[in-house]
């Protein structure tokens, strides 16, 4: 069942636990002691907000929270009259699933404070605890299953435990040095990203990036300075991508970009970008400023040239390597002909 933009009908109120939470005020809910545990209570968010505010005033928050799927532990704060959930870019609740549409389903905060969830026609339905619905209002505790893994919990939560959750959440996918994506969420997108790519026959590219000799500087100027260049090569990296590249550190001395839609050529002239930006880079420094080169090996999937994501990083990580072996602070590209399996353990790799 489709519903319009001005399609946002009432209900009855939203229905809370019926369990007593920490914080009821005793006077004035003294019927609420006398409910069994196991009944439901039926109530708005004013109310239960009202009820369930702690002693500093603060009241609750509808959210949205990844418990399975792509992006686990995500939270997305519902501060919109209308929240689109589904692939579609232009969806506030962007969920990388191949059985979810683009357009997949809605959430509608009513004037009422009533939080209801409409499926917009999608391809396999939207669920609630194991439920296909069309629309529903939706119940603290909820869990909504859009495709095939994504399971998302409705959840009312107070600003202060919402701010905890969401820098848990940052701590759990950013690199704390960088403040850059971190190797697990990098995993996490690629997953999405190349199945997206593989389906719609877009090309798709890994550009490995490794400073080179950075041993020297942690050697020569400490690790201190060793951070301070890590720092800085992140925020230049980061200011030269596109909002919808993935910028990850992705161990030591190593990036990684995944960039969607651009071509083999394209892809050079982005890696030999990232390459001279670095190069003109002077970080300031005690004993005079520094500079720093890098090396940039790149892979493209175009159509089925490329059999699963590892392979693809491999053939980065090959081409990586080739720029390494040639003289460093230069671009290598993996082309067809070239093996797949990138090589391991070699001593070079701990000088670079």
């Amino acid at each position: 069942m489709s519903f319009g933009g001005n399609d946002e009908r009432g209900g009855p109120g939203l229905r809370g636990s019926g369990s007593r939470r920490r914080g009821f005020d005793d006077t004035a809910d003294h019927k609420l002691e006398q409910v069994p545990e196991d009944a439901t209570v039926i109530t708005n968010l004013d109310e239960l907000a009202r009820r369930t505010g702690t002693g500093g005033g603060e009241s609750l928050h509808p959210h949205l929270i990844v418990i399975a799927g792509n992006n686990v532990g995500k939270y997305y704060r519902l501060d919109r009259q209308v929240i689109y959930l589904g692939r579609g870019e232009t969806c506030e609740v962007q969920i990388q699933d191949s059985g979810v549409s683009r357009k997949h389903a809605r959430v509608v905060l009513e004037p009422t404070s009533e939080v209801w969830l409409e499926d917009l026609d999608s391809t396999n339905g939207t669920f609630v605890e194991n439920h296909r619905v069309e629309r529903r209002l939706l119940r603290d505790g909820d869990k909504i299953q859009l495709g095939r893994t994504t399971i998302i919990k409705f959840s009312l939560t107070d600003a202060t435990e919402l701010q905890f959750a969401e820098q848990m959440y940052v701590s759990a996918t950013q690199d704390a040095l960088t403040r850059l994506n971190n190797r697990k969420f990098f995993d996490e997108q690629f997953v999405a990203e190349f199945a997206f790519a593989s389906r719609h026959h877009i090309p798709l590219s890994v550009l490995m990036i490794d400073l080179d000799r950075f041993k020297d500087v942690n050697d020569t100027h400490g690790h201190p300075t060793g951070d301070l260049v890590l720092k800085v090569v992140a925020r230049t990296l980061a200011r030269i991508l596109r909002t919808e590249d993935i910028l990850a550190r992705y161990g030591g001395e190593e990036f990684v970009i995944l960039t969607r839609g651009i071509d083999k050529g394209n892809t050079r002239l982005l890696a030999e970008r990232v390459r001279t930006t670095i190069e003109s880079l002077l970080i300031p420094h005690p004993g005079g400023a520094l500079r720093i080169t890098v090396s940039v090996g790149t892979a493209t999937l175009v159509e089925t040239n490329v059999a699963s994501r590892m392979a693809l990083v491999a053939a980065a990580d090959a081409a990586l390597y080739r720029a390494k072996r040639n003289g460093r602070n230069r671009v290598e590209q993996w082309s067809e002909t070239d093996p797949l399996e990138a090589p391991h353990n070699n001593t070079e790799d701990t000088n670079a």
